[in-house]
């Protein structure tokens, strides 16, 4: 009986994370800001906005920014969606001096990701 029950689930487990061999195309990120390498003056705010599609339906967006010299993270966000569209719209204030990396992720339910990076400064 042991044997049946942990069969069952080990195939349940496969076919629960088998990837969808019919969806190849990866999500579609549009950045409208910031541009990159754009600067920013210290104490203004950097405002991070994008839209992010998918054909299907999207499982997860994050979005990190880390501060490029030292790897500190500055902003993390993490999405679990299930629709074809979401609207990023996050912001953060820049420090004088700091070149930040921005990076934003986009996966499928078949897995297919998308990514981003893109570097802005404040002075």
């Amino acid at each position: 009986m042991k044997k049946i029950f942990y069969t069952t689930c080990l195939a349940t487990i496969f076919f629960a994370c088998k990837k969808d061999a019919g969806d190849t195309s990866t999500p579609v990120i549009t950045l409208a800001s910031p541009t990159d390498h754009q600067s920013f003056t210290a104490g203004q705010t950097v405002t991070i906005s994008a839209s992010i599609a998918d054909d299907g339906e999207l499982h997860q967006v994050h979005l990190y920014v880390n501060n490029k010299a030292t790897g500190a993270e500055i902003l993390h966000l993490e999405e679990h969606l299930d629709q074809k569209s979401y609207n990023l719209n996050k912001t953060f204030t820049a420090q004088a001096g700091i070149t930040y990396k921005i990076e934003i992720q986009a996966n499928d339910h078949a897995e297919n990701e998308a990514k981003l990076e893109l570097e802005v400064s404040g002075k």
